[in-house]
């Protein structure tokens, strides 16, 4: 056992006396920019390639290396931390953009500008997901379209 109480172990780990398991402290720069580059992309033989700038490696070396790595509970936990720091940048920037929104309607509502104002609001409303988008054909009802040609009389 070393000084301070802790013994090495596999993986980076340290055994206190009281056998409680400590992690690692810190990922290699290299699994650093894999947890970056998996939030970016959220393909993990993706992220795996381009955190190690590979470019001749199979898809299946790649899936494998980069599952081996997913196995590593810092790894995981890292992912997770760097998603919740996106969702909350990405938090503050949407309603900072709604609150800039609410202001030019409210700017052209006191101008008698109503369609500027409406139009503020709909940017709203679609940048708050309220608006969900449609193809050409979900706007129309379906239509049976009828061959008057070969109809015949009374039909």
């Amino acid at each position: 056992m070393r000084e301070g109480g802790t013994a090495p172990l596999s993986g980076g780990e340290r055994r206190r006396e009281d056998a409680q398991v400590l992690p690692a402290a810190v990922l290699d720069p290299a699994e650093e920019r894999f947890c970056r580059e998996f939030v970016e992309c959220g393909v993990m033989y993706e992220a795996y390639r381009r955190s190690r700038g590979i470019s001749g490696m199979s898809r299946r070396t790649l899936s494998e290396h980069a599952t081996r790595l997913m196995g590593n509970p810092l790894v995981r936990e890292r992912i997770a931390e760097i998603r919740r720091q996106a969702a909350a940048l990405a938090a503050v920037s949407l309603a900072g953009h709604l609150e800039e929104l609410r202001r030019l309607r409210d700017c052209a509502v006191e101008k008698g500008m109503l369609n500027a104002a409406i139009s503020a609001e709909i940017a709203r409303g679609k940048a708050a997901g309220l608006y969900e988008k449609k193809g050409p054909s979900a706007a129309l009802p379906a239509v049976k379209v009828l061959d008057l040609g070969s109809m015949q009389a009374g039909e």
